[in-house]
Formats: C-alpha cells, structure tokens, sequence
C-alpha cells in the first residue's frame, strides 16, 4: 500500500493528480505537445480506471488491475500497454517527489517496448525481393520472424533464398517456354553460337 507522507498536505484524487502534473508539464516549456497529448491520453484513461480514488490509496493490486483494463477493455497491444504503464510510472514518481505519496504502485511492471515482429505483409514483400520463397516456404506456411535475427542466421538464408531464387527462375523460364500457346515467348533462351 502507499501511504501519504507527514509533510503532504493536500490530498489528491488519481484524477486531480494526473491533471496537475500535466498542466505542470505543458507550462515548462520543455515538454512538446505531442507529448502533452501522450500524456492527457494516459491521464484521461487512467482516471476513467480510477474515477475518484484518492492517489495514496492506490495498491499494487490496482495497479495491475489497471494494466488489465487496457490490455482487456480498451484491447491496447502489449506495447501500448507497456508505454502507457511507463507513463503512468512518471505521474506516480512526480507524486513521491512532491511528498504526496512514499511509493509507487507501477514499479516493477514492466514497461520496456519489445522488437516487432514482422507481419505477413512484410513478409510476403520481403519474400518478393528475395526471390518469392524463404527457406524454401511460401508465405502462407512461414511462421513470423524478428525483425532482429543475429547475422549468421541470416547469411544461411541469404544462401537459401539465392538458391530458391536461382530454381524458381529456371523453373518460370522452362514454364514459360513450354506453356506459350505459340511455342515462342520472345524470352528464349539463347545458346551461343559456335561459328564465329
């Protein structure tokens, strides 16, 4: 539980709370205002969760309750999620330097953004660009892939990927060549000549 100190004088709501630190941080003329809006964002949803809980009152079990609410209600991705928690972090430190409260809740929760991953639509065009296949799969059986791959994996299948580019060019050549109704496609291979 966090508890209010002996030297806080006011109390304050989650609401009240949130809405003081972001006018504090919009006349400080450091803060842009994208963040601004970041923050009035996070506060807005933070309040509608909380409605009028008074700030020293809020309990770790809260806090992951909260972190609950925008992953299940509001269907905020794991990311989202963890930059919203990050800063609602801010407005809880901001609170225990101005003696209001003596801990914070969010600590621990992590909020560290994880790589992405790539989509199917990503991968199908980095498919296209490496020759249509990767390890030999077509998209559709590819499962997803990290953006972050150490390197030599990917030099294997960067060998793969030219291997699997080099036989489907035959094979489409050879398709090509066989299945022209005309028997020509204008795309015949040409084989040198040997007078000279």
């Amino acid at each position: 539980l966090t508890g209010a100190t002996e030297d806080s004088t006011e109390s304050y709501t989650v609401e009240s709370w949130c809405k003081k630190y972001v006018a504090m941080r919009e006349k400080d003329n450091q803060t842009k205002a994208d963040t601004v809006r970041k923050l009035e964002n996070v506060s807005n949803r933070l309040s509608l969760f909380f409605k009028n809980t008074l700030l020293e009152s809020v309990t770790k079990l809260e806090a992951k309750g909260f972190r609950a609410f925008l992953s299940g209600k509001v269907k905020l991705s794991d990311n989202t999620v963890r930059r919203h928690i990050g800063i609602v972090r801010q407005f809880f430190n901001a609170a225990i330097e101005a003696r209001i409260i003596t801990e914070n809740p969010f600590r621990g929760q992590p909020v560290t953004v994880q790589a992405a991953k790539l989509t199917i639509l990503e991968s199908a065009e980095y498919s296209l660009k490496n020759g249509g296949l990767i390890r030999g799969r077509t998209v559709a059986e590819m499962p997803e892939m990290s953006r972050k791959e150490p390197q030599e994996k990917k030099q294997r299948e960067d060998v793969t990927l030219l291997q699997a580019s080099r036989y489907e060019q035959k094979k489409k050549d050879a398709n090509l060549y066989e299945t022209h109704p005309l028997g020509v496609t204008g795309l015949e291979p040409v084989t040198p000549s040997l007078s000279s």
